[in-house]
C-alpha cells in the first residue's frame, strides 16, 4: 500500500511539476531528489493552510475591520507596519543562528505554533476586552505573530532550498497561493453569506479557526524529509546590512531597486483605510466578506501565473508587474542587475 501511495504521489507530482528528466534535480543531492514529490506536497499543504490563515487575519482587511468593531479605529495605522517590519527585521538577527543548525524544519514548525498562539491571544482580546484595551491586545498579538513568522520565513527558504529543485519553487509558491485563495473564496461564501452585522463571537471564532490552520500546518511540515545541511557561513545579516548602507549612495542599480520596493509600500499601507471607510458606510458582514473575497480572488487568479513566470525569469516578473514609476526605477537598474540571461 505505501508503494502504491508513493506511485500516486509521484504521478501527481509529475503532472503538476511537468517533470521531464532527472536534470531538474541538478541543484539538490540525489538522496533529496527521491523525496521531492512527498516533500513538495507536504510543503504545499502547509503553505496552503498558512495562506488561508493569512487571508482570514489579514491586517489589510480583517484586522482593520476588527479594530473598528472593537472601538479602536485609531490603531489601524499600526497593523501593516507591524506585520511587515515585525517579520522582516527579526530575520536579520535570527537568520545566522538558524543557519547554524543542520536541520531547520523544526524552526518552521515552532514558528507556525507560535503564530497560532499569537492568533489565540488576539481572539482572547476580542472576546474578553473592549475599546482600546482590545485594540492593544490585537496589536500585541500581531507583534508576537510577526516575530514567529520571522522564524518561518528564514526556515522555509532553507528547507525549500534543500528539498525542492530551484525551477519548481516558484511553481510551489504560486500553486499554494492559488489554492489558498480559492479555498478562501469558498470559506468566505460559507461564513458571510446572508449574514447581518458580525458579533464579537463571530470575530473570535474566525481568529480561532485561523489559529487551528497554523497548528495543522506545523504538524504537516514536521513530516518533511529534510537532509542535514551545511552549518557554516551564517553571518549576522543586521551587521552586514549596517555595513552595506554605503551601497545606497555608491551603487545606483541597487539604489533603484530599493526605491522600487519602497514605492510598492503605498498599496499595502493604504488598504486598511479603505476598509475603515467602507465600514463607516455599512457594518454589515457581507461588506467584510466582499473585501475578503476580492483579496482571495486576486491571490488565487494571479499567484500561479506569476509563480510559473518566476521559474523562468524573476526579473521580468518584477518589471511587468510593477506600476509605471516603480517599473521605470526597476528598468533603470537593468544594466548590471538584470542583464544576465533569465
Amino acid at each position: 500500500m505505501p508503494s502504491q501511495n508513493q506511485a500516486r504521489i509521484d504521478q501527481l507530482y509529475g503532472l503538476i511539476a511537468n517533470e521531464e528528466d532527472a536534470r531538474i534535480c541538478k541543484d539538490i543531492p540525489e538522496e533529496a531528489c527521491r523525496e521531492v514529490p512527498k516533500n513538495f506536497f507536504l510543503i504545499l499543504a502547509a503553505n496552503v493552510l498558512t495562506k488561508l490563515g493569512d487571508l482570514l487575519i489579514s491586517p489589510k482587511t480583517v484586522l482593520a475591520w476588527m479594530m473598528s468593531a472593537v472601538g479602536a479605529p485609531a490603531l489601524v495605522a499600526w497593523l501593516v507596519p507591524i506585520r511587515e517590519s515585525g517579520s522582516m527585521i527579526p530575520q536579520m538577527v535570527i537568520g545566522a543562528w538558524v543557519r547554524r543548525k543542520a536541520v531547520r524544519k523544526w524552526f518552521w514548525t515552532l514558528g507556525s505554533f507560535g503564530q497560532a498562539v499569537s492568533v489565540v491571544g488576539m481572539a482572547a482580546s476580542v472576546w474578553f476586552m473592549e475599546g482600546y484595551a482590545a485594540g492593544m491586545g490585537i496589536v500585541a498579538g500581531l507583534i508576537g505573530f510577526s516575530l514567529a513568522r520571522g522564524f518561518c520565513s528564514v526556515a522555509m527558504k532553507d528547507v525549500q532550498g534543500k528539498c525542492i529543485p530551484k525551477t519548481r519553487r516558484g511553481r510551489l509558491s504560486g500553486l499554494a497561493t492559488t489554492l489558498g485563495g480559492s479555498l478562501t473564496v469558498a470559506m468566505t461564501a460559507l461564513l458571510f453569506w446572508d449574514r447581518g452585522d458580525p458579533t464579537l463571537g463571530f470575530y473570535t471564532l474566525l481568529l480561532l479557526l485561523a489559529a487551528l490552520l497554523w497548528i495543522v500546518a506545523g504538524i504537516l511540515f514536521a513530516g518533511v524529509e529534510e537532509l542535514p545541511g551545511e552549518t557554516d557561513g551564517g553571518n549576522n545579516a543586521l551587521a552586514e546590512a549596517v555595513q552595506s548602507l554605503s551601497l545606497l549612495r555608491d551603487d545606483a542599480p541597487f539604489r533603484h531597486f530599493v526605491i522600487t520596493r519602497a514605492l510598492l509600500l503605498c498599496s499595502a499601507l493604504a488598504s486598511p483605510y479603505f476598509v475603515v471607510l467602507a465600514q463607516r458606510e455599512s457594518e454589515a458582514g457581507w461588506m467584510l466578506g466582499v473585501f475578503l473575497l476580492a483579496s482571495s480572488l486576486a491571490s488565487s487568479v494571479s499567484a500561479s501565473f506569476w509563480g510559473w513566470a518566476a521559474d523562468t525569469s524573476s526579473r521580468r516578473v518584477i518589471i511587468r508587474g510593477l506600476p509605471w514609476p516603480a517599473s521605470f526605477a526597476c528598468w533603470s537598474a537593468q544594466p548590471h542587475w538584470y542583464s544576465a540571461p533569465g
